[in-house]
């Protein structure tokens, strides 16, 4: 690559006051202008090396959208288990302690599994 595309690159890595994304799609056109001035001038290294730049930047695009299914991170939260549902039910119960009948059947439908 020529000192020149790589110092353009370079600056635009580090331009202050710019979104990572619009930097990334900067480096992007960057490097499409650099494979099609390798491919004009036929220098295959150098359009070999802009392709792979083109595939990393791309990859890159995608996992900052989210659009990469296997990236995007899985959480799970068990509600049963946080401190808030606990001191609900704690209190419903004691509400529902004079109530035997109504406490029996509320406790039977909170400890109960779900069903899916």
């Amino acid at each position: 690559m020529q000192s020149s595309a790589r110092q353009a690159l370079q600056a635009r890595v580090i331009e202050p006051g710019r979104s990572v994304l619009e930097r990334l799609r900067d480096l992007n056109r960057e490097a499409l202008g650099i494979l099609a001035e390798a491919r004009q001038e036929g220098q295959r290294r150098d359009a070999i090396a802009a392709i792979h730049t083109l595939h990393r930047l791309l990859e890159l695009e995608a996992r900052l959208l989210g659009e990469l299914a296997h990236e995007r991170p899985q959480v799970q939260v068990n509600v049963l288990a946080s401190p808030e549902w606990l001191t609900i039910r704690g209190r419903l119960l004691e509400a529902l302690r004079p109530y035997p009948e109504a406490a029996h059947a509320a406790a039977k439908v909170l400890l109960d599994e779900p069903r899916d």
